[in-house]
């Protein structure tokens, strides 16, 4: 049937858009788990770095991961930073505050959250861990690979999942109403031809 035919469309544009948001949300996982393990180690490097350049020594192995790990860091997430006078890359994220304070570090955790204003529940949200608080910072995120997956995720297939929802239940709705006034070869009329959920 074409009615069916139409149903099926709309079914697997809609099965391609989720698949191509989980996949996503796997690569943003992947990716604050990189960006995790780069805050650990440049936390510890400032620690070894700081102990160093107390000593007036000059740990140029050392120096040279670090500008390492901080690139690495700027590909994955934008942030600003300040070499403190311990010699320690402190570093700032937007939205997210203080990622690496000298020895310390803040961790980036994703969470399913439940539905908000244009997100459905269980969406991939990701939450900035300090030692004692949590706070959504998905929204704040806009730098980096990080900030481009978050970008496409939300405001590119998000919106056409909700468009093309709203598409199949208009299209759903305006068929039904033309169904409703004709005759089936059965001699019987007045019936819808899809079943629609809420719109």
């Amino acid at each position: 049937h074409s009615a069916d035919s139409v149903a099926l469309g709309f079914r697997d544009l809609n099965d391609g858009l989720e698949t191509a948001r989980a996949g996503i949300d796997k690569q943003v996982t992947a990716t604050l788990d990189e960006i995790n393990s780069n805050a650990r180690e440049l936390a510890s490097l400032n620690s070894s770095i700081s102990r160093f350049q107390a000593m007036g020594q000059s740990p140029n192995e050392l120096l040279d991961r670090r500008d390492l790990v901080l690139q690495s860091l700027s590909e994955k997430i934008g942030f600003s930073m300040v070499i403190d006078e311990a010699g320690s890359a402190n570093l700032v994220a937007p939205g997210a505050g203080m990622l690496v304070q000298g020895e310390e570090y803040s961790e980036l955790v994703a969470r399913r959250t439940p539905e908000t204003e244009g997100k459905a529940a269980g969406s991939l949200d990701i939450f900035v861990k300090s030692r004692n608080s949590e706070k959504v910072v998905t929204g704040s995120i806009s730098e980096g690979k990080l900030g481009g997956l978050l970008h496409v995720r939300d405001k590119v297939i998000d919106p056409a999942l909700q468009h093309l929802d709203k598409l199949a239940f208009e299209f759903g709705t305006q068929v039904n109403q033309i169904h409703k006034k004709g005759v089936g070869s059965d001699g019987n009329g007045g019936r819808e031809l899809f079943k629609l959920g809420e719109g």
